[in-house]
């Protein structure tokens, strides 16, 4: 990961804050993350692949729940608001509608949502991990900045994000949205 992903993440996290991170992973970012925090914070990794939260680099952590299950299954049952609420690289892994829902759910429970996304078609069907995970690894929707924009999300692009070989891979989508300034609820 970057180290311009992970200084946007952490622009949106204050000290003593709750934050859930959908799709956690083993993300490289959860170690600068739970020193943000501190000891008052609290943070929640959601992942449907046990594997990447035995993994996280903050697993055993006194301020740090983990909570395996799909988005669709979990967030719902959720009744706690959360300071920030993170999708990293998550949302791609759903179809739209699963997808639609889900942003419903982030927004639904925290102050300030917070997507980082390939923009377009950007295939994928293999856990680069190796842990097993090619079906939670699929992407299953593409995106473009309309598309966020359209759910009440600010969004930046960063065209050189996910750059392969010869350029050939879609850019990223950096998309904020925040419960204070959402125009799509008035």
């Amino acid at each position: 990961m970057s180290r311009e992903l992970r200084n946007a993440i952490l622009a949106h996290v204050r000290p003593g804050d709750a934050v859930l991170d959908v799709g956690a992973g083993m993300a490289a970012y959860h170690g600068e993350l739970l020193r943000r925090i501190g000891g008052a914070g609290r943070l929640v990794l959601l992942d449907a692949h046990q594997p990447y939260l035995d993994r996280s680099p903050v697993a055993g952590a006194k301020n740090v729940a983990r909570m395996q299950g799909t988005a669709q299954e979990l967030l719902p049952r959720l009744q706690e608001r959360y300071d920030a609420v993170l999708a990293i690289d998550f949302i791609e892994h759903l179809t739209r509608p699963d997808a639609l829902a889900v942003i419903a759910q982030l927004r639904r429970l925290g102050k300030i949502v917070v997507l980082f996304v390939p923009e377009g078609n950007h295939p994928q069907d293999k856990d680069y991990f190796n842990l097993g995970a090619d079906h939670w690894q699929t992407h299953r929707s593409t995106w473009q900045a309309e598309d966020l924009v359209k759910l009440g999300f600010s969004v930046d692009r960063w065209p050189e994000f996910h750059a392969g070989a010869a350029g050939k891979d879609p850019g990223a989508l950096w998309a904020v949205w925040d419960a204070e300034t959402d125009w799509t609820r008035r």
